[in-house]
């Protein structure tokens, strides 16, 4: 076909909610919505000779779309597409995994909403494509955030991580599994964190001790020596005034390490402490124990001895780890 038509297909699709003013998001649903109608007849033929088309058509910022018509019809569009070229679902994963992040910052615009957009889409394709299971653990460990990244956002990664599992329980093993990995991370990072701390408190009081000795000895053989000549006394006096001002200097510098070392350390236990109280609300939500015989139900029975078993095999054998955060 006409190749200058094709990319002006697809750059019809392609928008981001970071887009200059002529691509409101509103512009957008209007120039897309004949589109999806037409790809959606001729779904057949989206194979891999039209991976920009297709891959556009996943990485655009759809979600964040108002109009809730056109969100159901591009849902349905990917759908159609997936199902059709089961090929295309990693890459399918991949571009709604990243969307997991969203509302961490405060940018970010009704974040429940695009959440929810993300959730269905996922679970029809989970419905409609049972084995979709490792392409979705595979995308979340994909756009998982790094363990630096601030506390919020990880927050909201997790949370909407552990969302995944009403719909694709087949995964909660392995998306646990990461969950738990990640927390650990952090955990390790905490106590090396304190670790080198300590270690510098530790060295910062050995170096005080070593420089009042020096000034201790500089003062005895002062005292016990001849005097010297006047223009010898005035050069000793501005070399220990030279002295004096960068024992002074180095001290200011460590005290303002230690600063900043213990504000990374207090930021970094306060990471921790979000994600595990996100982690134990979820488990508080889905474990259940009859108040009257104290049993608990099958289904908590189940998650019970999986985390136990993730705790032998992931927690325990983590050097440096504090267990009885866990």
């Amino acid at each position: 076909g006409n190749l200058d038509e094709y990319h002006k297909l697809v750059k019809v699709f392609a928008y981001t909610r970071h887009s200059t003013l002529d691509a409101t998001a509103t512009k957008y649903t209007t120039d897309v919505s004949p589109w999806i109608q037409a790809l959606s007849a001729n779904v057949s033929s989206l194979g891999i000779t039209y991976r920009d088309l297709v891959t556009t058509v996943f990485s655009s910022d759809w979600v964040t779309a108002p109009n809730p018509r056109f969100v159901r019809s591009y849902t349905t569009l990917v759908l159609q597409i997936v199902s059709a070229h089961p090929e295309w679902v990693p890459q399918a994963m991949s571009s709604l995994a990243r969307w997991f992040t969203y509302g961490g910052h405060h940018k970010d615009t009704e974040p429940e909403r695009v959440h929810s957009h993300v959730h269905v889409l996922i679970q029809e394709i989970h419905r409609a494509i049972p084995t979709c299971g490792p392409s979705l653990v595979a995308a979340l460990a994909e756009s998982w955030p790094f363990r630096t990244i601030r506390a919020n956002v990880q927050v909201v990664y997790v949370r909407n991580v552990l969302r995944c599992l009403e719909y694709a329980g087949g995964v909660r093993r392995e998306v646990l599994q990461m969950v738990l990995n990640h927390v650990l991370q952090i955990d390790v990072e905490v106590q090396v964190e304190l670790d080198d701390l300590e270690s510098d408190e530790e060295s910062e009081v050995e170096d005080t001790g070593v420089f009042e000795f020096e000034d201790e000895e500089q003062s005895d053989a002062k005292d016990g020596g001849q005097s010297d000549a006047k223009d010898d006394e005035s050069e000793e006096s501005g070399s220990d005034s030279d002295s004096d001002s960068d024992s002074e200097s180095d001290a200011d510098s460590v005290t303002s390490d230690l600063g900043r070392a213990r504000y990374n350390a207090k930021k970094t236990v306060a990471k921790l402490d979000a994600l595990m109280s996100t982690l134990l609300t979820w488990l508080e939500r889905h474990c259940q124990v009859d108040e009257q015989t104290g049993e608990m139900s099958e289904s908590t029975s189940r998650l019970f001895f999986l985390f136990l078993d993730l705790f032998d095999t992931v927690i325990l054998p983590t050097f440096k780890s504090r267990y009885t955060q866990f």
